[in-house]
């Protein structure tokens, strides 16, 4: 039974990992920058890595204002979190229930 609740915990544990990793874009919401008006500098937040600012700007969800400011894109931010929710929502059924169903064979 304790190997059938850990094979269960895994996959939402590692979902949970995934979706606890600190980013660019969450230091620039935490500061309020959401306008073009409320945009912050980089260097004037804690803890951001240029290589996680850039691939934020790559995909999106950080506009530069031109003067060395980004601000977030909410829209986009919120469409691609809601749909990696949903991702990781029908990944964890799905490894849920075929465990369940795996382990109905097997005791």
């Amino acid at each position: 039974m304790p190997m059938r609740l850990a094979a269960l915990a895994y996959p939402a544990f590692m979902i949970m990992l995934a979706l606890n990793r600190p980013g660019a874009v969450s230091t620039f919401l935490d500061a309020g920058a959401v306008s073009e008006d409320t945009a912050r500098r980089p260097t004037s937040l804690p803890d951001v890595r240029m290589s996680k600012l850039s691939a934020a700007v790559r995909k999106g969800y950080l506009r530069p204002t031109g003067d060395g400011r980004y601000f977030v894109n909410l829209p986009k931010y919120k469409a691609a979190m809601r749909k990696k929710m949903t991702v990781l929502a029908v990944v964890a059924t799905a490894g849920t229930v075929g465990l369940l169903y795996l382990f109905e064979f097997m005791g």
